[in-house]
């Protein structure tokens, strides 16, 4: 089975197999956590303080609860997002999630 390469959201979970980690549901549920939904049913909260790098955009974020707050799903990637251009990477958020 070829390996796709342009699309993000599916990942490999053992050879030739791959599943779509798609995220249906972001909210910021404090000044930087965020519950986060994905489509096969599983759900959390998740805090970003700590983890993100407090460098560039995502220092930005964790300055600013107002811009935290404007956290977005883009609607054809399914990837989560802010005004500021900073967006997160879906499977290390999952990892995060379940660590």
């Amino acid at each position: 089975m070829p390996v796709p390469t342009a699309e993000p959201l599916i990942h490999a979970i053992g050879p030739g197999t791959w599943q779509l980690y798609r995220v249906t549901v972001v909210r910021a549920t404090g000044p930087t956590s965020l519950h986060v939904a994905f489509a096969d049913g599983m759900e959390g909260d998740v805090e970003l303080r700590g983890w993100l790098p407090a460098v560039g955009g995502f220092a930005q974020l964790l300055a600013d609860p107002e811009l935290f707050a404007q956290v977005a799903l883009d609607p054809e990637t399914h990837c989560i997002g802010w005004p500021n251009q900073v967006d997160l990477d879906t499977e290390a958020l999952r990892a995060r999630m379940v660590a």
